[in-house]
């Protein structure tokens, strides 16, 4: 498959079509979950990703494009919990002044920002 990879190994043998599109296939079987089970669908994709380096020797262009999509919609399409801790991110805390963008609310600090956190 001419396409662009990230090789791991200079001396593993160039991958064949069939395990170069399986690995792709793979990635894109997390594609048709991506809005309903956008986790399940990063989980998918995340194996795709492992299974290139260690099945052909290298990852191509096409499975890290279909992994960032699966690793964008799991953060856009989850929960705002679910988003923050698979973006790895962690939410700031209120700063205490008055007219700050984060301000506690019923319990928890809440963006003070857009309409998404209420």
């Amino acid at each position: 498959m001419p396409e662009v990879r990230v090789n791991w190994w200079s001396a593993k043998p160039e991958p064949g079509f069939w395990v170069s599109a399986g690995v792709l296939a793979l990635a894109c079987l997390g594609q048709g979950q991506r809005r309903t089970r956008p986790l399940l669908a990063l989980v998918v994709g995340t194996a795709a990703v492992a299974c290139g380096p260690l099945v052909a020797g290298a990852t191509g262009l096409g499975v890290l494009l279909v992994f960032f999509d699966l690793l964008y919609c799991a953060v856009l399409y989850t929960s705002l919990r679910a988003g923050w801790a698979v973006s790895g991110a962690r939410r700031p805390r209120s700063s205490g002044w008055p007219g700050s963008a984060w301000s506690t609310r019923a319990g928890g600090p809440l963006c003070s920002i857009c309409s998404a956190c209420r």
